[in-house]
């Protein structure tokens, strides 16, 4: 837990009001919950449990980057975001700011009023957090607002590792870079992919190694094409699986994918919703002279997952 300062009578002040507000916010846009994500959170759920408000966070819809003109993909969806939130948090207040041009151009005078609105009893925000058309203010800015207002305001100190600050374009570029292991330890947790089974080409199934093929939204950052270790969750069941991320050399089939053998498993789960997490890359993309070869070498995949560890 940080150390929080008193601002001076300010929480006082709100701990003896009848009409206390309701909301301890968390300001973000926690697009992939990474470790620096998760203090934050971890201490906004024991703020709101001492001042006797409700956990809630503030964030944005999928379309953020592409309302601001960038090319950024998506770690987590918002849909994402909220289930972890949840699970994870016991968070299951999000308010969701569409990123229109208009609400990015709000003035920080007019943010802070929209904040007012949300009846906000307490702020929680990292220390880097910005606001306002261009980013024009900071922490500092909305310290001196919630004092106004007798609202309870805490900054959290930026995460960093080998002295390099925790951030989302860190990790997006880690993911895409295939370093599994590594973006595992930044996030917290394992890196996944969330989407309903539909129906693929059927190949793997004719040489013994049947695939769920996945419908990944082309907003959603996929990891470096590759032959990944993962673990597949169907509903409350938990399963190993070999996952191809990228195309089909030896079957000349040049589309990017996602499929995923799953181990010791052989059901109809086409329209399922499944989550595929991602625990280490086994070897790049290959093209094999014949099936046959290859299927050799997917034996030698599956056997590589079967001895890993949970």
């Amino acid at each position: 837990m940080i150390s929080i300062k008193s601002q001076d009578k300010s929480i006082l002040q709100i701990l003896n009001r009848g009409d206390t507000p309701r909301y301890m916010l968390a300001l973000g846009f926690f697009d992939c919950l990474h470790v620096g994500h998760r203090e934050l959170l971890a201490n906004l759920c024991a703020l709101s449990e001492l001042y006797n408000l409700k956990p809630a966070v503030f964030t944005f819809d999928d379309n953020f980057f592409k309302v601001l003109g960038e090319t950024d993909k998506l770690v987590y969806t918002l849909e994402e975001r909220r289930k972890m939130l949840a699970d994870e948090f016991k968070i299951d207040k999000v308010f969701v700011g569409a990123p229109s041009v208009e609400f990015l151009k709000m003035s920080a005078e007019q943010f802070l009023n929209y904040l007012e609105a949300l009846n906000v009893g307490g702020i929680i925000a990292g220390e880097d957090f910005r606001f306002g058309y261009k980013a024009e203010a900071g922490m500092k800015e909305l310290y001196a607002w919630a004092v106004s207002k007798g609202i309870i305001c805490v900054t959290q100190p930026i995460k960093s590792e080998w002295n390099k600050k925790i951030s989302s374009s860190t990790i997006r570029k880690i993911i895409e870079n295939g370093e599994i292991t590594i973006v595992n330890g930044m996030l917290g947790r394992r890196y996944f992919l969330e989407s309903e089974v539909v129906r693929g080409r059927g190949v793997g199934a004719k040489y013994g190694f049947p695939t769920a093929n996945l419908n990944i939204s082309e907003d959603k950052v996929l990891p470096l094409d590759g032959v990944y270790d993962t673990r597949v969750y169907i509903g409350e069941r938990s399963f190993k699986g070999v996952t191809n991320v990228g195309t089909c050399p030896t079957f000349d089939f040049h589309k990017r994918t996602v499929e995923t053998h799953i181990l010791d498993f052989n059901e109809d789960i086409y329209g399922e919703i499944i989550r595929v997490e991602f625990v280490d890359r086994i070897r790049c993309v290959v093209k094999f002279n014949s099936p046959e070869e290859l299927k050799v070498q997917i034996d030698s995949d599956v056997q590589r997952v079967r001895e890993s560890d949970d």
